[in-house]
């Protein structure tokens, strides 16, 4: 279904609140006032995405159903427990806000992930998909940059930009972390946190590779590698995994892009190798942490191996049931049982929807992850945009991947990566059903302006 028309002059106007939303949440260690900028961020993004679905509507796609059907359950769940029980009573006692305003941001983080979605989907929908995509690109180099930057300012005292917001701890910002060598955060407040935005311009970046994006390219994987997430590399590995079973044969253009990637992370690895060795304290190297703290993983078959095994024996304990006791209720009952004086995070969206919204929630969560990924691979055919769908695709499964051990709220770059996915799994389908005298990689004259309208 085609939606209406945009005057150039608005679609323009949505693309820079898009790009600048994109931009300060990237800057999470920063506020503005007291108000952290990616929460201002996330108010552009649900603002703007708010604007458009009452002024110029366009249909979410099939892809963003299984999340909308969560999010409905989550409703239902949370404000029949939150009635039948009061939770407000577990609020930890150094919480950073009371309960209805804690609860209202854990509903902003759903608000923002739809509010990102739709954005990307109407401006990919008005023919702005290429631009968007450089953006991105751009945004993750810049950043990138800053990385780096604040990165060698640690190690030899040169400026670097105050840090205006509390860390995830709710005490001053750490910059000295656990592993033995100097990890860098730019200017996230975590190095995981850092390292996982990063996820979406590396891999997006790919569509294009050696031109002019090979710079951001390279500046975002050695991020990515100076932060010393194992998560992320995890998830990244599963990313380059999954491009290459499903796209990697199909393109040359595609394997060249995967193989840029191993290469600039092999070199990254080498290089950081002998940076960490000579700036580490105790004079641990890169590989000899990842091995430290990749052992216990494997030793233990999963994540009761990592430093979330408190999570994960708390878990156990529980009996979720089929519906759970409600998103953000869950994460306050279980500070109060191992004695937090903060609120607990369960640091998985999967645990989390298990948690508090029961099986129920869990097989929904479950479905709305790989729904995208099913009708994507099913899509598939020939070599037309294989590129721009790797691309996409394994920007998302990095996301879902991330999902499993680190973060367990729904964040803007997850939704722009299903965006994508699902736009170019739209061309996918509209390709198929061309004629056999349109020429290979394009689109009859009809269809593609239903793509760009």
């Amino acid at each position: 279904m085609k939606g209406p028309s945009a005057s150039p002059a608005l679609v323009g106007k949505v693309f820079r609140v898009f790009v600048a939303a994109y931009f300060l949440h990237g800057l999470q260690a920063y506020n503005l006032g007291p108000i952290p900028l990616d929460w201002i961020s996330q108010v552009l993004l649900i603002g703007t995405a708010g604007y458009l679905a009452f002024k110029r509507p366009v249909p979410l796609p099939p892809d963003f159903i299984g999340f909308k059907v969560f999010f409905a359950w989550v409703l239902v769940v949370t404000v029949v427990a939150s009635g039948l029980f009061d939770y407000s009573t577990y609020v930890p006692p150094n919480a950073a806000n009371p309960y209805l305003i804690y609860m209202a941001l854990r509903l902003n983080f759903f608000l923002a992930f739809f509010g990102a979605g739709y954005t990307v989907w109407w401006l990919c929908r008005q023919g702005l998909e290429e631009r968007i995509t450089r953006a991105i690109v751009l945004v993750g180099g810049f950043l990138a940059l800053a990385v780096l930057y604040i990165f060698v300012a640690q190690l030899t005292g040169l400026p670097e930009p105050p840090r205006t917001r509390l860390g995830t701890s709710g005490f001053e910002q750490a910059t000295e972390f656990s592993g033995g060598i100097v990890r860098a955060l730019g200017t996230f407040r975590e190095p995981s946190h850092m390292a996982s935005w990063m996820m979406l311009p590396l891999l997006i970046s790919l569509r294009k590779p050696f031109r002019l994006a090979g710079i951001p390219t390279a500046m975002m994987a050695l991020s990515i590698l100076l932060s010393a997430s194992l998560s992320s590399f995890i998830a990244l590995t599963a990313a380059l995994t999954v491009g290459m079973l499903f796209f990697g044969w199909r393109s040359t253009r595609v394997m060249t892009s995967l193989a840029l990637a191993v290469l600039l992370l092999g070199g990254g690895v080498l290089v950081f190798d002998m940076v960490s060795l000579s700036a580490s304290k105790s004079k641990v190297s890169f590989t000899k942490m990842l091995q430290t703290r990749l052992e216990p993983l494997i030793a233990e078959k999963g994540l009761k191996g990592s430093n979330r095994i408190h999570i994960y024996r708390y878990a156990e304990q529980q009996k979720p049931g089929l519906a759970g006791i409600g998103w953000g209720n869950a994460n306050l009952v279980f500070a109060h049982g191992i004695g937090l004086d903060v609120v607990a995070t369960f640091s998985s969206l999967y645990l989390n929807a298990l948690m508090s919204t029961g099986f129920v929630g869990l097989g929904l969560i479950i479905l709305a992850v790989l729904w995208p990924i099913i009708r994507a691979i099913s899509a598939l055919r020939g070599r037309a945009g294989i590129a721009e769908m790797m691309a996409a695709m394994s920007a998302y499964v990095a996301w879902a991947t991330l999902y499993t051990g680190l973060f367990e709220e729904f964040y803007p770059s997850f939704a722009v990566a299903l965006a994508l996915l699902a736009f170019r799994t739209r061309l996918a389908l509209q390709a198929r059903a061309t004629k056999p005298s349109a020429a290979p990689g394009t689109l009859p004259p009809r269809l593609a302006g239903e793509a760009a309208g």
